[in-house]
């Protein structure tokens, strides 16, 4: 907040105005998004409680993001799309990510518990999709269980060749 201009602070947990050490609400978690608490879709209000207003997992975070890829891929008339760095789970549907006229396949992030001697952690990897245009032939061909990859075939009616493209992405290395 020491950035904001604003006279009119508003909290991003529940939108009052105050500081988070003054929030009757701070462990009320069904106001934990402001965004989705704001939004007018009902399945939002329902299952967006486990982030905040600034977290890239927030559905209407995410939908403004789809939003401007939507407006690019129709400016420049894209066939194909590789997306890395999604950060899309089984919470966010294809509903929040959807791009008309474009068929979506997505690789989500996998959770995942790695041990090490006596250290324990959680390795949160990433996820990648493609947005491929519907009047295309397409379907993904291989999943990579090591590294997040999806492989797609294109079959080319016009030449009758087939071409594969491959989105990835490969996470740092583990250091417990």
């Amino acid at each position: 907040m020491k950035n904001c201009k604003s006279q009119n602070h508003k909290f991003h947990h529940c939108g009052d105005d105050h500081k988070f050490s003054e929030c009757l609400n701070k462990n009320d978690l069904s106001k934990s998004c402001r965004n989705c608490y704001l939004s007018n879709d009902n399945d939002l209000k329902s299952k967006c409680k486990s982030h905040d207003a600034y977290s890239k997992h927030c559905p209407v975070r995410i939908k403004k993001a789809t939003d401007e890829l939507s407006k690019d891929l129709n400016k420049l008339n894209v066939d194909i799309c590789l997306v890395s760095e999604t950060f899309l789970s089984y919470k966010i549907t294809n509903k929040f990510v959807a791009i008309d006229g474009y068929e979506l396949f997505r690789r989500d992030r996998i959770i995942c518990n790695v041990e090490n001697l006596t250290v324990r952690k959680t390795i949160k990897e990433v996820g990648v999709a493609a947005y491929l245009r519907q009047s295309l032939v397409s379907n993904v061909v291989d999943v990579s269980d090591k590294v997040e990859s999806m492989w797609i075939s294109v079959n080319h009616l016009a030449t009758d060749k087939k071409y594969f493209y491959n989105v990835s992405y490969c996470p740092p290395p583990f250091k417990p």
